[in-house]
């Protein structure tokens, strides 16, 4: 049973773990925002225990499974025209530019395109003729 001070809301999320959305939240509301146990707990409709835990934990900092859903569920493009051989060079490191590139390259899909850009090539257009 739910306590008083529980909505229907936290009752049907009770028992389930917060997720990685909530986490970056909570993140956010108690870290950068100073926001209360309290106040983050009625933002998120969880219970103030719940969100108490999480932060005595450290739990409000990415776990494993956290980056394993977002590595499997989601997509990042990335352009530039700098040559992976020159990264190095902006990075200001080679062994961290080495190992930044091996976790972006793993699993991907490289495109090198050729030609013209249509965006510097269409500037004023895409600006409103600036």
């Amino acid at each position: 049973m739910c306590q008083d001070n529980c909505n229907t809301k936290e009752a049907s999320r009770k028992g389930k773990h917060i997720n990685f959305t909530e986490r970056k939240i909570i993140e956010h509301l108690y870290n950068i925002q100073n926001k209360s146990y309290t106040d983050i707990a009625r933002e998120l409709e969880r219970h103030r225990i719940t969100i108490s835990r999480e932060i005595k934990k450290g739990k409000v900092e990415l776990r494993n499974t956290d980056y394993s859903v977002l590595y499997e569920q989601n997509s990042l493009i990335i352009t530039s025209k700098l040559d992976f051989s020159r990264w190095a060079e902006i990075m200001g490191d080679q062994v961290i530019t080495k190992a930044i590139l091996d976790r972006l390259m793993h699993l991907s899909e490289i495109f090198n395109l050729e030609g013209k850009s249509y965006r510097l090539e269409h500037r004023e257009t895409l600006l409103g003729g600036n």
